[in-house]
Protein backbone atom coordinates (compact mmCIF):
# COMPACT_ATOMS: atom_id res chain seq x y z
CA UNK A 1 0.00 0.00 0.00
CA UNK A 2 1.69 3.29 -1.29
CA UNK A 3 1.37 5.41 1.71
CA UNK A 4 1.68 8.55 -0.69
CA UNK A 5 -1.82 7.53 -2.61
CA UNK A 6 -2.88 7.13 1.02
CA UNK A 7 -1.61 10.16 2.89
CA UNK A 8 -3.31 12.34 -0.23
CA UNK A 9 -6.64 11.21 0.58
CA UNK A 10 -5.84 11.61 4.04
CA UNK A 11 -4.87 14.99 3.54
CA UNK A 12 -7.94 16.21 1.31
CA UNK A 13 -10.03 14.59 3.77
CA UNK A 14 -8.76 16.84 6.88
CA UNK A 15 -8.08 20.16 4.87
CA UNK A 16 -11.53 19.77 3.76
CA UNK A 17 -12.86 20.41 7.07
CA UNK A 18 -9.94 22.79 8.43
CA UNK A 19 -10.52 24.59 5.25
CA UNK A 20 -13.67 25.23 6.49
CA UNK A 21 -12.82 26.90 9.71
CA UNK A 22 -10.06 28.69 8.11
CA UNK A 23 -12.97 30.46 5.99
CA UNK A 24 -15.37 30.80 9.46
CA UNK A 25 -12.80 32.46 11.96
CA UNK A 26 -11.36 35.71 9.59
CA UNK A 27 -15.00 36.76 9.04
CA UNK A 28 -15.20 36.88 12.98
CA UNK A 29 -14.96 40.15 14.52
CA UNK A 30 -13.90 39.63 17.88
CA UNK A 31 -13.82 43.22 18.57
CA UNK A 32 -16.87 44.05 17.56
CA UNK A 33 -19.72 41.74 18.66
CA UNK A 34 -20.41 39.94 21.84
CA UNK A 35 -20.46 36.47 20.09
CA UNK A 36 -23.80 36.54 19.05
CA UNK A 37 -25.32 35.37 15.65
CA UNK A 38 -23.86 35.71 12.45
CA UNK A 39 -25.46 34.89 8.65
CA UNK A 40 -23.04 33.40 5.70
CA UNK A 41 -23.77 33.86 2.39
CA UNK A 42 -22.25 30.70 0.06
CA UNK A 43 -19.71 32.50 -1.11
CA UNK A 44 -18.73 33.04 2.66
CA UNK A 45 -19.14 36.65 3.26
CA UNK A 46 -21.41 37.93 6.15
CA UNK A 47 -24.85 38.68 4.94
CA UNK A 48 -28.60 39.70 5.99
CA UNK A 49 -30.93 36.98 7.41
CA UNK A 50 -32.81 36.61 4.19
CA UNK A 51 -29.49 35.42 2.20
CA UNK A 52 -27.86 33.38 4.59
CA UNK A 53 -26.31 29.63 3.26
CA UNK A 54 -25.05 28.86 6.80
CA UNK A 55 -25.00 30.47 10.69
CA UNK A 56 -22.64 30.57 13.16
CA UNK A 57 -22.82 31.10 16.49
CA UNK A 58 -20.47 32.23 19.47
CA UNK A 59 -19.85 31.77 22.87
CA UNK A 60 -18.09 32.48 25.44
CA UNK A 61 -16.99 29.45 27.63
CA UNK A 62 -14.30 28.95 31.03
CA UNK A 63 -11.96 27.01 29.40
CA UNK A 64 -8.46 28.63 29.40
CA UNK A 65 -5.83 26.59 27.23
CA UNK A 66 -2.21 28.63 27.46
CA UNK A 67 -3.18 31.47 29.41
CA UNK A 68 -5.98 32.11 26.45
CA UNK A 69 -9.58 32.10 26.85
CA UNK A 70 -11.30 30.19 24.62
CA UNK A 71 -14.91 30.58 22.39
CA UNK A 72 -16.62 28.07 20.89
CA UNK A 73 -18.95 28.24 17.89
CA UNK A 74 -21.27 26.01 16.08
CA UNK A 75 -22.18 26.11 12.19
CA UNK A 76 -25.34 25.32 10.54
CA UNK A 77 -26.70 25.24 7.75
CA UNK A 78 -29.45 26.90 6.51
CA UNK A 79 -31.74 24.18 6.79
CA UNK A 80 -30.79 23.90 10.29
CA UNK A 81 -28.57 21.63 10.28
CA UNK A 82 -25.11 21.03 12.55
CA UNK A 83 -22.51 21.20 10.16
CA UNK A 84 -19.10 21.71 12.48
CA UNK A 85 -18.76 22.81 16.20
CA UNK A 86 -15.65 23.35 17.96
CA UNK A 87 -13.57 26.30 19.67
CA UNK A 88 -10.59 29.18 18.91
CA UNK A 89 -8.83 31.63 21.16
CA UNK A 90 -10.14 34.96 21.54
CA UNK A 91 -5.98 36.23 20.63
CA UNK A 92 -6.87 38.23 17.49
CA UNK A 93 -3.51 37.49 16.07
CA UNK A 94 -3.38 34.11 16.40
CA UNK A 95 -6.86 32.53 15.34
CA UNK A 96 -6.02 29.48 16.66
CA UNK A 97 -8.37 26.53 16.63
CA UNK A 98 -7.71 24.40 20.00
CA UNK A 99 -9.89 21.61 22.12
CA UNK A 100 -12.56 19.35 20.33
CA UNK A 101 -13.96 20.14 16.94
CA UNK A 102 -16.79 17.84 15.66
CA UNK A 103 -17.40 18.06 11.78
CA UNK A 104 -20.74 16.52 10.48
CA UNK A 105 -22.10 15.48 7.05
CA UNK A 106 -25.16 17.65 4.88
CA UNK A 107 -27.59 14.96 6.96
CA UNK A 108 -26.10 16.03 10.21
CA UNK A 109 -24.48 12.80 10.67
CA UNK A 110 -20.60 12.71 12.97
CA UNK A 111 -18.19 12.10 10.29
CA UNK A 112 -15.09 13.20 12.23
CA UNK A 113 -13.23 14.41 15.61
CA UNK A 114 -10.39 16.63 15.15
CA UNK A 115 -8.46 17.58 19.19
CA UNK A 116 -5.97 20.00 18.55
CA UNK A 117 -3.39 21.34 20.55
CA UNK A 118 -3.91 17.76 22.12
CA UNK A 119 -1.48 17.55 25.53
CA UNK A 120 -3.13 21.18 26.35
CA UNK A 121 -7.05 20.07 26.02
CA UNK A 122 -7.60 16.29 26.50
CA UNK A 123 -8.10 17.30 30.23
CA UNK A 124 -11.28 19.25 29.33
CA UNK A 125 -12.54 16.32 26.41
CA UNK A 126 -11.72 13.00 28.70
CA UNK A 127 -13.86 11.93 26.00
CA UNK A 128 -11.56 11.65 23.39
CA UNK A 129 -8.94 9.14 25.58
CA UNK A 130 -10.71 6.19 24.50
CA UNK A 131 -9.42 7.46 21.23
CA UNK A 132 -5.79 7.55 21.91
CA UNK A 133 -5.55 4.51 23.93
CA UNK A 134 -5.94 2.74 20.27
CA UNK A 135 -2.57 4.78 19.32
CA UNK A 136 0.91 3.70 20.06
CA UNK A 137 3.03 6.91 22.24
CA UNK A 138 3.66 9.84 20.39
CA UNK A 139 6.17 12.02 21.90
CA UNK A 140 5.52 15.04 19.23
CA UNK A 141 4.72 18.41 21.88
CA UNK A 142 2.00 19.42 19.76
CA UNK A 143 -0.04 16.86 17.67
CA UNK A 144 -3.92 17.13 16.90
CA UNK A 145 -6.41 13.84 17.48
CA UNK A 146 -8.30 12.70 14.63
CA UNK A 147 -10.81 10.03 13.61
CA UNK A 148 -12.93 9.82 11.15
CA UNK A 149 -16.40 7.48 10.90
CA UNK A 150 -18.01 5.61 8.32
CA UNK A 151 -21.79 6.21 7.46
CA UNK A 152 -22.30 3.10 9.67
CA UNK A 153 -20.46 4.44 12.83
CA UNK A 154 -17.55 2.08 12.71
CA UNK A 155 -14.06 4.06 12.99
CA UNK A 156 -12.81 4.69 9.66
CA UNK A 157 -9.06 6.41 10.33
CA UNK A 158 -7.63 7.06 13.39
CA UNK A 159 -4.10 8.83 13.88
CA UNK A 160 -1.69 12.52 14.47
CA UNK A 161 -1.11 15.29 12.47
CA UNK A 162 1.13 17.60 13.10
CA UNK A 163 0.72 21.32 13.63
CA UNK A 164 1.55 21.69 9.75
CA UNK A 165 -1.13 18.66 8.75
CA UNK A 166 1.27 16.22 8.53
CA UNK A 167 0.51 12.54 9.45
CA UNK A 168 2.98 11.39 12.58
CA UNK A 169 3.63 8.69 14.91
CA UNK A 170 0.71 6.00 14.29
CA UNK A 171 -2.30 5.49 12.05
CA UNK A 172 -4.75 3.29 11.91
CA UNK A 173 -7.22 2.01 9.45
CA UNK A 174 -9.96 0.11 10.12
CA UNK A 175 -11.90 -2.67 8.00
CA UNK A 176 -14.96 -1.33 7.02
CA UNK A 177 -17.33 -4.29 7.60
CA UNK A 178 -15.93 -5.56 11.13
CA UNK A 179 -14.39 -2.64 12.61
CA UNK A 180 -10.96 -4.48 12.83
CA UNK A 181 -7.72 -2.94 11.61
CA UNK A 182 -7.26 -3.26 8.08
CA UNK A 183 -3.95 -1.41 8.13
CA UNK A 184 -1.71 0.82 9.94
CA UNK A 185 1.43 2.99 9.39
CA UNK A 186 4.42 4.81 10.96
CA UNK A 187 5.61 7.51 10.50
CA UNK A 188 8.93 9.39 11.34
CA UNK A 189 10.69 12.34 9.83
CA UNK A 190 12.11 10.04 7.08
CA UNK A 191 10.09 6.88 6.99
CA UNK A 192 7.42 5.45 6.52
CA UNK A 193 6.28 1.43 7.94
CA UNK A 194 3.06 0.17 6.45
CA UNK A 195 1.43 -3.03 7.43
CA UNK A 196 -1.64 -4.67 6.43
CA UNK A 197 -3.86 -7.22 7.93
CA UNK A 198 -6.45 -10.38 6.98
CA UNK A 199 -9.85 -10.34 8.36
CA UNK A 200 -8.36 -12.55 11.20
CA UNK A 201 -6.01 -10.28 12.00
CA UNK A 202 -2.81 -12.32 10.67
CA UNK A 203 -0.26 -9.80 8.85
CA UNK A 204 -0.53 -9.74 5.62
CA UNK A 205 1.93 -7.52 4.29
CA UNK A 206 4.47 -5.27 5.04
CA UNK A 207 6.07 -2.41 3.47
CA UNK A 208 8.82 0.90 3.99
CA UNK A 209 9.50 3.60 2.77
CA UNK A 210 12.74 6.11 3.09
CA UNK A 211 12.29 10.01 2.02
CA UNK A 212 9.49 8.44 -0.13
CA UNK A 213 11.20 5.60 -1.89
CA UNK A 214 10.97 1.42 -1.11
CA UNK A 215 13.46 0.71 1.25
CA UNK A 216 14.52 -2.78 3.25
CA UNK A 217 12.37 -5.39 3.14
CA UNK A 218 8.74 -6.03 2.05
CA UNK A 219 7.23 -8.95 2.53
CA UNK A 220 3.89 -10.65 1.97
CA UNK A 221 2.46 -13.61 3.85
CA UNK A 222 -0.11 -16.68 2.83
CA UNK A 223 -3.56 -17.03 4.05
CA UNK A 224 -1.80 -19.68 6.53
CA UNK A 225 0.55 -17.45 7.85
CA UNK A 226 3.78 -18.86 5.99
CA UNK A 227 6.18 -16.11 4.36
CA UNK A 228 5.39 -15.77 0.75
CA UNK A 229 7.49 -13.25 -0.70
CA UNK A 230 10.41 -10.95 0.56
CA UNK A 231 11.75 -8.44 -1.71
CA UNK A 232 14.20 -6.04 -0.52
CA UNK A 233 14.70 -2.70 -1.33
CA UNK A 234 17.19 0.66 -1.28
CA UNK A 235 16.34 4.16 -2.21
CA UNK A 236 13.75 2.83 -4.05
CA UNK A 237 15.93 0.08 -6.39
CA UNK A 238 15.76 -3.40 -6.09
CA UNK A 239 18.71 -4.63 -4.11
CA UNK A 240 19.67 -7.60 -1.99
CA UNK A 241 17.46 -11.27 -1.84
CA UNK A 242 14.45 -11.76 -3.69
CA UNK A 243 12.42 -14.41 -2.63
CA UNK A 244 9.15 -16.51 -3.40
CA UNK A 245 7.86 -19.03 -1.03
CA UNK A 246 5.54 -21.98 -2.06
CA UNK A 247 2.59 -21.28 -1.03
CA UNK A 248 1.43 -25.39 0.09
CA UNK A 249 4.69 -25.90 1.89
CA UNK A 250 6.00 -22.94 3.12
CA UNK A 251 9.70 -23.48 1.33
CA UNK A 252 11.88 -21.30 -0.49
CA UNK A 253 11.09 -21.86 -4.44
CA UNK A 254 13.14 -19.18 -6.10
CA UNK A 255 15.71 -16.66 -5.03
CA UNK A 256 17.47 -13.48 -6.60
CA UNK A 257 19.80 -11.59 -6.00
CA UNK A 258 20.17 -7.62 -6.67
CA UNK A 259 22.82 -4.97 -6.44
CA UNK A 260 20.96 -1.75 -6.65
CA UNK A 261 18.62 -3.03 -10.04
CA UNK A 262 20.73 -5.04 -11.46
CA UNK A 263 20.42 -8.83 -10.89
CA UNK A 264 23.52 -10.51 -10.64
CA UNK A 265 22.49 -14.05 -9.07
CA UNK A 266 18.97 -16.49 -9.23
CA UNK A 267 18.61 -19.60 -7.89
CA UNK A 268 15.62 -22.09 -8.10
CA UNK A 269 14.27 -25.28 -5.41
CA UNK A 270 13.91 -27.93 -7.33
CA UNK A 271 12.27 -29.54 -4.55
CA UNK A 272 9.70 -27.37 -3.82
CA UNK A 273 5.89 -27.71 -5.01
Amino acid sequence: MNPNSTNSRFKSSVSRYLAFIIILIPIFNFAQTNYDTIYIDKKWEECSKKKHKYIEIYKETSYIVNNKSLISFEVYDDKNVIQVTGYITDSIGSKQWVGLHSFYSKSGKIEAYALYDYHSTIEFFPEMKKYSTFLEECDTTYKTLYVSFLKNGHKRKLGFYSKDLKRICHWIRYNQFKNDIYYTTDYTDTTVRTKTYRPNGAIWKEESYLNGEKHGGWTKYSRIGCLQKLESFSDGKKHGPWRTYSKYDCHLKVEKIYDHGKLIKKTRNPFSK
